[in-house]
């Protein structure tokens, strides 16, 4: 597969490597897919007049994101760049509970290291999550921050196209509220304190112009 990263040998008797550009000076605009995520989450309530519990709960999914991402190639081996993710779900839950909606927005600025002649880069970002899920019982607002660190791959097809592989361990923390709806069950506000980690692989294509 051509990556865009090979070097060429000019014909002469002293060998001098010559390495192609690809990204310097470059504007990034990528989209990517989330295929495969291992979230691990802790949730500490506080219920006015009740005792403090905790909950850990473990989700695993498949194609359950997408972002656009805006960058720029500072230098040949530096990218900073910012990601953009918002999705909407809809799901049936238990008949208590009835349709659940959620709705995630998240910001996450980037800064990636590319390895000198290869598409190998590591990086490291902070992301800022707003997420909200309604339902007939509740309404849960959280906000969330967190910082990862990631390896992947720039491999171009083109001079200007590269599909980007790319995983991800991160480490999110922040806080949230609950608010009850059913006053069968519980009519006041839940105050709640998240943390968690999260390990994602992904796969984009980006353009560099």
């Amino acid at each position: 597969m051509y990556t865009g990263w090979e070097h060429a040998v000019p014909a002469s008797s002293e060998e001098t490597t010559v390495a192609v550009e690809r990204v310097r000076h470059k504007a990034q605009l990528g989209l990517s897919v989330g295929l495969l995520s291992y979230a691990s989450r802790s949730v500490k309530e506080a219920a006015p007049g009740a005792t403090k519990s905790t909950e850990s709960t473990t989700d695993v999914g498949t194609f359950d994101s997408s972002s656009i991402t805006v960058g720029y190639g500072v230098t040949d081996s530096v990218i900073v760049s910012g990601e953009l993710g918002v999705s909407y779900q809809t799901q049936s839950a238990a008949a208590s509970s009835g349709t659940s909606h959620q709705s995630d927005f998240t910001l996450a600025p980037a800064v990636d290291y590319l390895f000198p002649r290869t598409p190998l880069f590591v990086g490291a970002s902070f992301s800022f999550e707003a997420l909200s899920t309604d339902d007939r019982i509740s309404s849960q607002m959280d906000l969330l921050y967190g910082i990862s660190a990631r390896i992947g791959a720039h491999a171009f097809i083109t001079d200007s196209v590269s599909l980007d592989p790319q995983l991800r361990v991160g480490y999110l923390a922040g806080h949230g509220t609950d608010t009850g709806k059913d006053t069968s069950l519980f009519l006041g506000t839940t105050d709640l304190s998240l943390s968690g980690f999260v390990v994602r692989a992904q796969l984009g294509l980006s353009a560099w112009l």
